[in-house]
This record gives structure tokens, sequence and C-alpha cells, in this order.
């Protein structure tokens, strides 16, 4: 058996969309990010694949794996927003659910969350989400949309920030303000 080096493996990648009342202006930013990232992702390396999730007072499976680009953003495009935010119980369910069962046993786990960072409705915690994560060795990595129109745009990071954060650095991946 040669040895792979992990930036060859096949990717599987949760891309996880807030979409709760507190994003619904910042819906059509969180959309185009999302098309753009899967457009990357389908086009550059085709051995990897996407699934795609959203949540808000509920955690909704819209495309399971896929490296179809159109079926991801005909998916993307027609997500609205409304309800509370349950982001810990999104993620902690796409790894119990669907990482945790990959049949590739050698491709690399990836959540990405899209959101303001602001749980407000989860029954899991913070750290049940991390350690889920840890246990099936997900790396997740955050697209925060909490200070979008802001002159700081990018710049300052709240509270609910921290805790997206915390998410993505204790499982080997970062946030992006």
């Amino acid at each position: 058996q040669k040895f792979i080096s992990p930036s060859q493996l096949p990717l599987r990648i949760g891309l996880v969309m807030d979409t709760s009342n507190s994003v619904k202006l910042k819906l059509p930013f969180e959309k185009d990010a999302a098309e753009d990232f899967c457009a990357t992702v389908t086009t550059y390396r085709r051995k990897d694949k996407v699934l795609f999730v959203t949540f808000d007072s509920e955690v909704k499976l819209h495309v399971d794996f896929t490296d179809d680009l159109q079926v991801l953003v005909r998916s993307i495009r027609s997500v609205k927003a409304g309800g509370y935010t349950r982001m810990y119980d999104a993620v902690y369910r796409l790894i119990e659910e669907k990482m945790a069962t990959l049949v590739d046993a050698d491709a690399r786990r990836i959540v990405v969350v899209l959101s303001d960072g602001e749980d407000t409705a989860s029954e899991r915690t913070l750290k049940e989400t991390i350690d889920m994560a840890q246990r099936y060795d997900v790396t997740i990595f955050g697209i925060s949309t909490k200070n979008f129109k802001d002159i700081d745009s990018g710049m300052v990071e709240t509270g609910e920030d921290k805790n997206l954060r915390a998410l993505c650095e204790e499982t080997g991946g970062q946030v992006f303000l």
C-alpha cells in the first residue's frame, strides 16, 4: 500500500448554511458564497463531493454527497430564511448521520459552516459538537456573516464569532470573518 499525501485524498464536504431569521438580510450573500464554493470544489478536483444542509428551527438535508454543480446550485438558490438557529444540532447530526458512516474511509471529512455564529435553539452544546467532530476526524471551517454590512466587516470578532472560532479551531479548521 502506497502512502497518499492528505492533499491528494478525496474530500467529502458538508456545506451547512444558516437560514434562520437572523441571516434574512445576509441570505443573498450566503447563497453567492455557497455557490462559488461549490463551483470551485466541483470544477477543480473531480474526486470531491459536497452535500448541502440548512438549519433554522429545523435541520434539513437538501442534497446528499454529489459532484453535480447544477443540483447543488438549484438547491442553494431555493432556500428561504426564517426560524431559530440550531447550528450545533446541524453540525452534530451531519457528522453523526453522514460523516461517521462514509464508505470511502480514506476521504477527508470537512464541514463548512456559513452562519452569523449565534446558536439560539440547539439541544446539543458547543462541546458536544466539538467532541463529535474530533471523534470522527472532521475538520470544520466557518464563514461568519455576523458583521457583514458594517464598516468593520471582516475585522471585528463578536461573542458569537468566538463560539464559531472554537468550533473550527478545536477541530483543526479556522473561521473567516
